[in-house]
């Protein structure tokens, strides 16, 4: 498994799960690096690694490598990372995506790192209507700093987006302002993530410990800037996460 993001550990534990040997391979320094916060990406990561999947973080992928069949087909043999070779019968790659914007731009519409829309779903030439992945809005969480803008990708955020510019295709200005959420099930672990974790100068653990020896099976990080709660990893804590979302809708 080439990508070591949500796609990429959901694909490995699955895998795993049906008695296949996986390695998840990861440029990075940490799993999920884009949408966790260093303690959650460990907690991920050791569990993984418990389980039996072989987890190679900061490692470059330079080949993918196979051979002709019998039948004349190519079929995959192995990647080569830093120079060595790991087998493999399957590759999956999950490196992340870029929004496809060139539409956008021979509109002639703003862009920068999706197409920019204001909070009504609305581009900037006043009524072309851009939903989803590829959009990059001001973010909608309460007491957020002003002129940050964000790019969600996933699918609560679409349907939630896609009612405000429904508003607009009828002349009603209904601006988005929904908490963003997102979650992983990676085998045993269900990750829920509430808030955006962006812009945090402090964490607060509340996890419950777990019996001595034993590892670890639920996680709770805390993200605050200042004094404002502003995100949570939530991880078989399903409870923690539904307080985090209710704090953060009422401010």
């Amino acid at each position: 498994m080439i990508g070591g993001g949500f796609i990429g550990i959901e694909a490995a534990a699955s895998l795993h799960s049906m008695g296949k040997n996986v390695t998840i391979v990861e440029f990075g320094s940490r799993l999920v690096g884009r949408a966790v916060g260093p303690e959650t990406a460990e907690f991920i990561r050791a569990h993984h690694v418990a389980q039996g999947i072989d987890v190679r973080l900061g490692a470059a992928t330079e080949a993918i490598i196979g051979e002709e069949g019998a039948d004349g087909a190519s079929r995959v043999t192995g990647v080569v990372v830093d120079g060595e070779t790991i087998p493999a019968d399957l590759v999956l790659v999950g490196i992340g995506v870029i929004p496809n914007t060139l539409l956008a731009e021979q509109l002639g519409l703003d862009v920068d790192n999706g197409i920019v829309v204001d909070r009504c779903a609305v581009a900037s030439d006043g009524f072309t209507l851009a939903v989803g992945d590829c959009s990059n809005l001001p973010n909608p969480i309460p007491n957020s700093p002003a002129g940050e803008r964000v790019r969600f990708e996933s699918v609560n955020h679409a349907i939630e987006q896609a009612k405000v510019a429904a508003y607009a295709v009828m002349g009603r200005q209904e601006e988005y302002g929904g908490i963003p959420w997102f979650w992983s099930n990676q085998g045993e672990l269900k990750l829920q993530i509430a808030g955006l974790s962006a812009g945090y100068d402090r964490v607060v653990n509340r996890s419950p410990e777990g019996e001595a020896g034993a590892a670890p099976r639920k996680l709770s990080i805390l993200y605050y800037r200042g004094e404002q709660l502003i995100a949570a990893d939530c991880i078989n804590a399903p409870l923690d996460f539904m307080m985090v979302r209710q704090a953060l809708n009422s401010g």
